[in-house]
C-alpha cells in the first residue's frame, strides 16, 4: 500500500476527473512523483466502481481501494443490505472476507465480528479501511485461509458467512466442486463452529446440485437487481432444515415471491394456451428457481409452451414478479415495418434479437415491444406495450 494516494491533492485530482472513463483517465499524465501511474488508476477505478456498486464508501476520502479483481468479486452494497435482514445475533464471522463489503454491512446486525482473509495486501488494506469506517473496534482480523482458520479455531459463532471464489478465474462456475474453498469438503467443519451458515454463490451455479449436495439448506434467496440475477444465497440451518423455502427477489422494486422448493417438482400443467390480452415474462430470479409450472398456478396465468417461459391471461394480473405486456397486434409482421423502431424480445424463437434487427433494418428503442416466442401451434411475433408496475 502506498498511502500517498490518500493525500488531499491526489484525492481532489481523482475526484475532479471522475466524469471521465477509466480508459480516458489512464491516458492522462500526472505530476505526482510519489505515486505511480498504476496506483493512481487503481484508486480512480475503485471510485468509479463504488459509484454504482457501494456508494456509501464515497463518503470516506481515506478509503483505500483494492485491485480491480477484488472490486469485481465484492458484493454490492444493495445485495449486502438485503442479506443483513436475514440474520442477526451476537457474533458473526466471514471466512472469505476479501475487501469486506459483506462484513461491513452485516456487522450492523451483530455485536462482534471476525474477518478472515489469506491475501496479506488485501488484509492490510481492509484493516485500514475498517479503521476509517469506524468498524475496527468490533472486528477481529485473521490473516489466514479459511481451511487453516477452521483447523485452529475453537470459538463458536451465531452466523458464519462464506463466499467461495472460482478455483480457475477464467472459468465460469456451474458446479460446487469448482469453488475454492470446496464447500463439500469443509461443510461439516463450518457447522461445527456455527449452526447457521450463509453461503453466497454465483448466479450461474447449478441450483439442483446445491440442494442435493449441500447440507441443512433451509432457505434459498435468488437476488436480482433490475432483472439481472446478482447472487444466489443459501442459508443452512442445522436446527431448522425440514423444508426449503425459496425467496425470489427483485431489489429495484422490492417485489418478492416465496414458495416451498418442493413446489418446483410437484406442480404439473395439464394444458397450454394461445396468446390472450396480456403477456408475462418472469423476473430472472423466478426463472433461476426453475418453478416454471408453479408460476402459472401461483398467478393464475397460462403457459404458452413448455420451453418458452412466456405466460398469458385475458385479465390483467397485478403484482407479477416480472414484466407485463399488453397485446395490440397478435399478427405483427416485421416485413411491413422495416426500418422502424421497436424493442424486440425473443424467447424460444428461431431468430435472435440482433438477427431480426439486421434483417429488417430495425432500430432498438421506443415504447413498443415486439415479443417473439413459440407457442404450441406456431412461432409468434406480438406487438405490445409494456405495463409499468
Amino acid at each position: 500500500m502506498n498511502y500517498n494516494v490518500l493525500r488531499k491533492e491526489i484525492q481532489d485530482y481523482i475526484q475532479e476527473n471522475l466524469h471521465k472513463s477509466v480508459s480516458q483517465f489512464a491516458l492522462k499524465k500526472s505530476n505526482f512523483t510519489d505515486v505511480t501511474h498504476a496506483e493512481l488508476v487503481q484508486q480512480f477505478q475503485g471510485k468509479k466502481i463504488a459509484q454504482q456498486k457501494f456508494p456509501i464508501i464515497l463518503n470516506f476520502n481515506d478509503f483505500y481501494f483494492p485491485k480491480h479483481l477484488h472490486l469485481e468479486q465484492a458484493s454490492s452494497e444493495f445485495t449486502a443490505n438485503y442479506k443483513r435482514k436475514l440474520v442477526n445475533g451476537n457474533s458473526f464471522i466471514d471466512v472469505t472476507s476479501g475487501m469486506g463489503i459483506d462484513l461491513l454491512v452485516l456487522s450492523n446486525s451483530f455485536e462482534k465480528c471476525t474477518y478472515v482473509e489469506p491475501n496479506k495486501e488485501l488484509y492490510e488494506l481492509t484493516k485500514h479501511n475498517f479503521s476509517i469506517l469506524g468498524k475496527d473496534h468490533k472486528t477481529r482480523f485473521h490473516l489466514s485461509t479459511c481451511e487453516d482458520f477452521l483447523q485452529q479455531n475453537s470459538a463458536h459463532f451465531d452466523v458464519l458467512y462464506i463466499d467461495p471464489s472460482r478455483r480457475i478465474q477464467s472459468k465460469k462456475v456451474f458446479l460446487i466442486e469448482d469453488l475454492e474453498p470446496n464447500l463439500l469438503e469443509i461443510q461439516d467443519e463450518l457447522h461445527e463452529i456455527s449452526g447457521k451458515v450463509m453461503i453466497k454463490l454465483s448466479p450461474i451455479i447449478d441450483l439442483q446440485q446445491c440442494v442435493e449436495k449441500i447440507k441443512y439448506i433451509s432457505e434459498i434467496h435468488l437476488i436480482s437487481y433490475k432483472n439481472e440475477l446478482k447472487e444466489v444465497v443459501l442459508i443452512c440451518d442445522s436446527s431448522n432444515c425440514d423444508e426449503i423455502t425459496v425467496h425470489c427477489v427483485e431489489l429495484s422494486n422490492d417485489k418478492t415471491l416465496q414458495f416451498s422448493y418442493s413446489k418446483i417438482r410437484e406442480t404439473e400443467l395439464s394444458s397450454y394456451s394461445e396468446v390472450q390480452k396480456f403477456l408475462y415474462i418472469p423476473n430472472v430470479s423466478l426463472l433461476k428457481s426453475g418453478a416454471f409450472n408453479f408460476i402459472s398456478k401461483q398467478y393464475n396465468i397460462e403457459k404458452l409452451h413448455p420451453n418458452s417461459h412466456v405466460y398469458t391471461s385475458e385479465l390483467y394480473i397485478e403484482h407479477f414478479l416480472g414484466s407485463v405486456y399488453e397485446v395490440f397486434d397478435s399478427q405483427f409482421d416485421f416485413k411491413k415495418h422495416k426500418g422502424e423502431t421497436y424493442n424486440v424480445i425473443c424467447k424460444n424463437f428461431p431468430m435472435k434479437e440482433e438477427e431480426l434487427k439486421k434483417k429488417y433494418n430495425l432500430t432498438f428503442g421506443g415504447t413498443n415491444f415486439v415479443l417473439c416466442f413459440k407457442s404450441l401451434k406456431k412461432n409468434n411475433t406480438i406487438l405490445t406495450k409494456k405495463i409499468i408496475t
